[in-house]
């Protein structure tokens, strides 16, 4: 992988050149953004998402090629001996990254040092504020059954925040009160390494008494970690989809039918359906 300066020049540039060949599928599309509480939601209609293939099932099975990143272009380098960083094929947002495991994980294990070191490599070499997600197995929402994390830009703080982002952090476990899912979140130190995540990520999991095998959500930022647990990765007879994204309010879906099914009420209803009611 590149140095910190050109990691996101390189990938932006590579991105616009997969667009323009067609090989990676993306049209902006403006945000929508619905008012609720505690926290509002942000959401896109985008059909590049339609073609992303399903594979990850409840008793992972190695999947050849899950990335399908044979493609030099898709893909800027090695982070550490043991996972890959790539540009995610299917895009909302631009750039979007995917960060894999070189040799084959299943999707439902918790989070590994190797891989929190990784993750927050690329965190620290992305100049502009990202933020990284992690679906841990299909009724978290993932996808793909091949162990990997997202890294998305950072929303911003302007039209929509990120809900930890809105209050003022101390050292202690922050339960926001009025967000109707169990959660947890934990300022991270100013010092933080791969070290500090995952004593953090233990905590918090300990903290919602999470087994191995719970499936369960990660959102990191270079200030907070989050442990969200999940149920189910999908409601409405499969109609309706939910990862990590999705619980902190970033809602992408194919078609304007999922949007009128996510608006049809306060979209807050329908995250406690997905994670573990308060």
């Amino acid at each position: 992988m590149g140095s910190i300066a050109d990691l996101e020049q390189q990938a932006l540039s590579q991105f616009d050149r997969l667009v323009e060949t067609g090989e990676l599928l993306w049209t902006e599309v403006t945000a929508r953004h619905v008012a609720s509480t505690p926290f509002k939601f942000q959401f896109r209609v985008a059909s590049s998402l339609a073609k992303k293939p399903q594979s990850a099932t409840r008793h992972q099975k190695k999947v050849a090629n899950a990335f399908d990143d044979d493609n030099p272009d898709f893909s800027l380098g090695l982070v550490g001996p043991g996972h890959k960083l790539i540009l995610n094929k299917f895009c909302v947002v631009r750039p979007q990254f995917v960060l894999h495991t070189v040799e084959f994980e299943p999707q439902q294990t918790p989070l590994s040092f190797a891989d929190l070191s990784a993750l927050w490599h690329v965190l620290g070499s992305l100049q502009s504020e990202h933020f990284a997600i992690f679906n841990c197995g299909v009724d978290a929402g993932a996808s793909v059954g091949h162990k990997h994390m997202q890294v998305l830009p950072h929303p911003g703080r302007d039209e929509f925040e990120l809900f930890p982002d809105s209050v003022e952090l101390g050292e202690d476990i922050y339960v926001h009160q009025d967000v109707p899912f169990q959660h947890a979140v934990q300022k991270l130190p100013q010092t933080a390494d791969a070290d500090a995540l995952v004593t953090i990520y233990q905590n918090l999991r300990n903290h919602l008494s999470l087994g191995q095998q719970t499936p369960h959500n990660v959102v990191l930022t270079k200030r907070w970690l989050m442990v969200i647990p999940r149920r189910v990765g999908r409601i409405a007879d499969g109609e309706m989809a939910a990862n990590a994204a999705v619980m902190v309010g970033i809602v992408w879906m194919t078609k304007e039918h999922e949007y009128e099914l996510w608006t049809r009420d306060d979209p807050m209803k329908f995250l406690p359906e997905f994670g573990v009611p308060r």
